[in-house]
């Protein structure tokens, strides 16, 4: 909160400044008109009066001189857009919803966060992509799993990170209810969720609330500053610290070739840029990507795809008694008090707050402590469930079996398929070129190939984690998307792709495409203790992908022909 206040603020602290000038006056324009629109033209100046009479220590704090120049004066002042007035009032109630914004965009988090949110939306993505071909009793429960979709709205929120947003738009008014508000702070929350909300706005308002998007989902934004210094100081990895202070002082308005405005860091920061990427990256690939978080991430996944499944699935009388557990605790309070499409009541939504980690982990411990009675190891989908709970409330790592922790053991996946490759259908590619195009197959084609492993394999679960590395978005191959504002020697400002003034940021881009990988885990009773086992599976892996390589190989050449 206090970051994306502070971004704004001194990005929009130089009223001379001829971008930050016209922002705040085109800002002010989408201001009055969403005012009047949203409450009406009496309301409007409400809103400003509150403002100026605000003995709220946060304005004073930052630095706001707050004068009141009487009703009459104060609507006289607002109607010029040149007036100091103006510019204070615009920015405090854009820099109040920016803090809000950003403080509420991520508090519709799931359980485990974005490891819950994926597997619901992944699930019933397949479902949709599916039902068309889905008949008999599967079409019940894919009838039944339209109730949660309805809950959630429209199909596209299944696409990735956008259901948490959705949900945060409708808890934000029921943790700010407008019964408890002034007019500012109301007018203040509205501001906040049409920010959050950015893709569904008009298009006069595209240019105002995308620059403010930026703060809270952005290059280099308040969120990613937060947590790229937060995680690995409470987790104990040792990563040197970045100079924020000297990041968020040197944020500043732009404008684009085509009046799009920017808020972006200047050239005088870029040795705090270079080492926030640097420490972002390297946040991810050792702890947020350690192989130890994701798998036990993957579990919670699956444990909550299966659990979906049984919930969903009324037809099988061996599910009945683990539905029940399910309906008991509350397993639908995960969507069905989001939204009541039925009448919009928010209603209940107390019962979502409720759906913590905690609350998830005394669910499966509920369903973990009635095994001997619920426990069918004839059922595949029954004795996979209780093998991923124990596996994670109890934290056996000895059931599970990583194919590969480290860079070696992923090139040498790729060798031994190389190998065998070469064995079958003599390869004409390097090896470099090979593992970058086996790469791709594997990611196109892992949901067949995780089906036929675990159907091979019943007493095995296979999961599987892509990894890419969290750098910075290219626009093309040659630039990035984060560019830097820099003055020339005749005093205009340009905006410089980060690449082109930092070789360190260029050199992130050969990062980028060598270090994505996947991890792949096997879980089993006891599973490290059976090595032939293991090179079994591993083998089978390694001829399925070499089988899907050699297939397409073959058809490409076909169709060249």
């Amino acid at each position: 909160m206090k970051i994306g206040g502070d971004i704004f603020l001194n990005a929009t602290q130089d009223f001379s400044d001829p971008a930050v000038k016209s922002f705040i006056r085109d800002a002010f324009e989408f201001l009055k008109k969403y005012l009047v629109s949203e409450l009406n033209s009496a309301r409007y100046v409400d809103v400003a009066e509150e403002f100026f009479e605000a003995e709220d220590q946060t304005f004073k704090k930052y630095g706001f001189n707050l004068r009141h120049p009487g009703k009459v004066a104060l609507r006289d002042k607002l109607d010029d857009p040149e007036s100091k007035f103006v510019f204070d009032f615009t920015r405090g109630l854009l820099f109040q919803s920016v803090r809000l914004a950003c403080l509420l965009h991520d508090v519709g988090h799931f359980p485990y966060s974005h490891t819950v949110e994926s597997a619901v939306s992944n699930y019933l993505r397949e479902l949709f992509d599916t039902k068309d071909d889905i008949k008999g009793p599967e079409k019940q429960i894919f009838e039944n799993c339209t109730e949660m979709i309805n809950h959630f709205g429209a199909a596209n929120l299944l696409d990735e990170g956008k259901l948490h947003e959705y949900i945060s738009l409708k808890i934000i008014d029921e943790i700010l209810p407008e019964s408890k508000l002034t007019e500012f702070q109301y007018f203040s929350r509205l501001l906040a969720k049409k920010i959050i909300n950015q893709g569904d706005v008009a298009e006069d308002e595209e240019n105002i609330i995308h620059t403010l998007y930026e703060i809270a989902s952005g290059e280099v934004d308040a969120d990613r500053l937060d947590y790229t210094l937060r995680d690995p100081y409470s987790s104990g990895l040792e990563l040197g610290k970045f100079d924020i202070e000297r990041l968020l002082n040197n944020f500043t308005i732009a404008r684009t070739e085509e009046d799009i405005y920017r808020i972006l860091p200047k050239g005088q920061a870029l040795s705090s840029i270079e080492s926030f990427f640097h420490q972002r990256y390297l946040t991810h690939k050792y702890l947020i990507y350690h192989h130890g978080k994701v798998r036990m991430d993957q579990i919670v996944g699956k444990i909550t795809e299966i659990l979906i499944q049984i919930y969903f699935n009324n037809q099988k009388e061996e599910y009945e008694k683990i539905r029940l557990i399910l309906m008991e605790n509350g397993f639908d309070n995960l969507w069905s008090k989001i939204n009541d499409y039925e009448n919009t009541s928010n209603e209940g939504y107390e019962d979502y707050f409720y759906c913590d980690e905690g609350w998830f982990n005394n669910l499966i411990k509920t369903i973990f402590s009635q095994k001997e009675d619920l426990h069918n190891k004839d059922i595949k989908i029954i004795n996979n469930l209780f093998l991923l709970i124990e596996t994670f409330i109890l934290r056996k790592t000895e059931n599970i079996y990583s194919i590969f922790k480290r860079y070696d053991m992923y090139y040498k996946f790729f060798k031994d398929i190389y190998t065998k490759v070469n064995k079958e259908a003599k390869e004409d590619a390097n090896f470099t070129d090979f593992k970058n195009r086996c790469s791709e197959i594997i990611q196109d084609d892992i949901d067949l190939i995780l089906t036929e492993i675990n159907d091979k394999h019943s007493d095995v679960v296979f999961l599987y984690k892509k990894i890419l590395p969290k750098l910075l978005k290219w626009e093309t191959k040659d630039e990035t998307e984060l560019k830097i504002v820099i003055d020339d020697n005749d005093g205009n400002t340009q905006l410089i792709p980060a690449n082109e003034i930092s070789p360190y940021i260029d050199s992130l881009k050969v990062v980028k495409n060598e270090e994505r990988m996947f991890h792949m885990f096997l879980i089993g009773d006891n599973l490290k203790e059976q090595s032939e086992k293991i090179k079994e599976i591993y083998n089978d892996i390694c001829e399925s992908v070499k089988d899907k390589y050699i297939y397409k190989k073959n058809k490409e050449k076909g169709s060249e022909s």
